[in-house]
């Protein structure tokens, strides 16, 4: 079953469920929970951690192993559509690879009508998914849930590879299950004291449940790989490490013999012609401890939250004045601003007077040039006034109050609306302080997963030092346990101290290097140089043991490979030039011990192939 929850205030996931549900078809129903009170009822009814909400999804199995280990069956979730569409491609390929725990996809295995054997070249791999150019020039795909859903694409094919499959026509799925190499062959070539790579697949108090290859599963008891430390702190599932066989029928595994400089006996395939199914992880250097939530501010420039004002209160709008009568002409006068001479009373016009007689004609005087005076301006029509009480003086008056309180109307919308604005440049500015508080939220998001993801790569740091100094150190008590009856085994076997010491060193050689790697690691010609022995013979503070397995470690060749080794070339003095006997000979020395300025090294000298063991010295010592 697959759940896809909904986040709160949304009406649909952002993993496209429909998506989902199809390429899922008759394998797993897909439900969409919205994050309600449905899915906090749901979220108390389950067990701890295998809840579902918040827009997250997860695909619950069929049994109850998904209890047990709900880390096997992660949260798929994205803040975004490229996430959300990597979380629903995820999700498909968890529900694909229970549906094959359980066998729904052992039925699909017989060919139907769209189905036919098709071969074909890997071109490419994306997405867990492997893209095939078959022969015919068209396109498949190759699952990895549906072939060996433990082992990674990059584990199952590579560029160039021909596969061969059978191809349904209505998916164009590529299915190569029936060419997987059967797990007898694919380890027949691994024998007893080979180191091989092996993935943790369950760690517990007990033991410790590993994969030699897919479905060949080896357990390793608690007490024969720590004494005291606890496996889950030690080992984490998925990983890969290194182990040495010990037993082929049945298979065993030991982990108290490993050398990590020491060769790896070739990881099987899967497929015909494909890449190792598996490949040793390279070793990491402890991650520096940054504050990438600093770094990403000062890089990215993300948005801080900025302090918000104290609310003050609103002042309440004014009412507006709406007035208990119309308005006379004088009103709307003053509103107006304009000044308007009182209203005088009608009277009635005055009677004409009679013309008065006509005087008589004037003397004319000559004509006298002069500038004529202006003419006195012509009056106009003087404006009739409506007599009181007519009807156009109450139409006047009526048209008066209808346009004063159309202004104030008017007036009381244009006040409305400058609160409107107000209110709506508030909210603006509100809106705007949410989003800086959201963004300012994704970024301490971003930053809190990638300082989850750093403490998570220091803690398998951690995990991994710790497991290879508990292995180191029961494999040094154990050494230290059988080394006096292995001293007094040798001691006293040959009466001349030379070959005393090739016996020795013989014994020494066959302790170190596995039955593995002995017909690639022989010892090189080598001699005793005069002071040798001499030098080995009041040697104090240092094993003889010691001294041996470094000389092994010379001769195969393996001391130019280990950094504890510290292989460099011997100066005539401490700042000088570089020794060389006068036969060509170059001098060369080893670290025996470290830590301290009186640390023994071996001193040797090399003639091409052949070296010439010189003597045991102390670090200061430069010839």
């Amino acid at each position: 079953m697959v759940v896809i929850s909904i986040r709160a205030g949304e009406r649909s996931p952002l993993i496209d469920a429909e998506t989902v549900a199809s390429e899922l078809e008759g394998l797993a129903d897909v439900w969409v929970l919205p994050t309600s009170s449905l899915s906090w009822r749901l979220a108390d009814q389950l067990p701890p951690h295998t809840q579902v909400y918040g827009g997250a999804a997860r695909v619950y199995p069929v049994g109850n192993g998904w209890i047990a280990n709900p880390r096997a069956w992660p949260l798929r979730w994205g803040t975004n559509l490229e996430e959300a569409k990597q979380a629903g491609e995820a999700l498909v390929s968890d529900a694909m690879t229970a549906a094959f725990q359980v066998g729904l996809l052992a039925g699909r295995s017989e060919p139907i009508k769209t189905s036919a054997m098709q071969q074909g070249t890997v071109i490419g791999a994306v997405a867990d998914r492997a893209i095939v150019q078959l022969e015919n020039g068209q396109a498949a795909t190759i699952w990895r849930e549906l072939t060996v859903p433990a082992v990674g694409i990059e584990n199952l094919v590579q560029t160039g590879q021909q596969v061969q499959g059978e191809l349904d026509g209505a998916t164009r799925r590529l299915d190569v299950r029936r060419s997987v190499v059967q797990a007898e062959t694919a380890l027949a070539e691994y024998q007893v004291g080979d180191q091989v790579l092996v993935r943790i697949v369950k760690v517990t108090e007990q033991r410790l449940d590993v994969e030699l290859f897919p479905g060949v599963m080896v357990s390793l008891p608690a007490h024969q790989i720590a004494a005291s430390d606890r496996l889950t702190d030690l080992f984490n599932p998925d990983e890969v490490m290194r182990a040495r066989i010990t037993a082929r029928q049945p298979w065993a595994l030991s982990l108290d013999q490993i050398d990590d400089a020491g060769p790896l006996a070739a990881v099987p395939a899967v497929l015909p012609g494909g890449p190792p199914w598996l490949t040793e992880p390279i070793p990491e250097p402890p991650p520096a401890r940054t504050f990438f939530g600093e770094i990403a501010r000062r890089i990215h420039g993300a948005p801080v939250a900025k302090a918000q004002p104290a609310p003050q209160a609103k002042p309440p709008l004014a009412a507006p004045i709406v007035p208990d009568r119309p308005p006379s002409p004088g009103d709307l006068a003053a509103r107006r601003g304009i000044s308007r001479p009182p209203k005088q009373p009608s009277v009635a016009p005055p009677a004409k007077p009679a013309p008065p007689p006509k005087p008589a004609p004037p003397q004319v005087p000559a004509p006298q040039l002069r500038s004529p005076d202006p003419l006195p301006p012509k009056p106009g029509p003087r404006a009739e006034v409506a007599p009181a009480g007519s009807p156009l003086e109450d139409q006047i008056r009526q048209m008066t109050a209808t346009s004063d309180a159309l202004m104030i109307q008017r007036d009381r919308a244009q006040t409305e609306v400058e609160g409107l604005r107000r209110r709506l440049s508030e909210a603006e500015e509100d809106l705007d302080s949410l989003r800086r508080e959201r963004d300012f939220a994704d970024q301490r998001g971003r930053e809190t997963a990638a300082d989850f993801h750093q403490a998570k790569a220091e803690a398998d740091h951690l995990r991994r030092r710790l497991r290879q100094a508990t292995v180191q150190a029961k494999k040094a008590k154990t050494d230290q346990e059988a080394l006096p009856d292995l001293v007094e085994q040798l001691e006293g076997r040959f009466e001349a101290p030379e070959a005393q010491f090739n016996f020795e060193l013989q014994v020494a050689w066959a302790l170190r290097v596995s039955p593995g790697e002995k017909a690639d690691l022989p010892l090189a010609s080598y001699s005793l140089g005069p002071r040798f022995l001499p030098s080995l013979e009041t040697l104090h503070g240092v094993d003889r043991i010691k001294v041996l397995e470094v000389v092994v470690d010379v001769l195969t060749g393996r001391a130019q490979d280990l950094s504890g080794r510290q292989l460099h070339r011997r100066k005539v003095t401490q700042a000088g030039r570089n020794l060389v006997r006068q036969d060509g000979a170059v001098g060369w020395r080893v670290a025996i011990q470290r830590g301290a300025p009186s640390a023994r090294r071996l001193h040797y000298w090399q003639i091409g192939p052949r070296i010439e063991l010189d003597k045991v010295g102390v670090h200061d010592q430069v010839d």
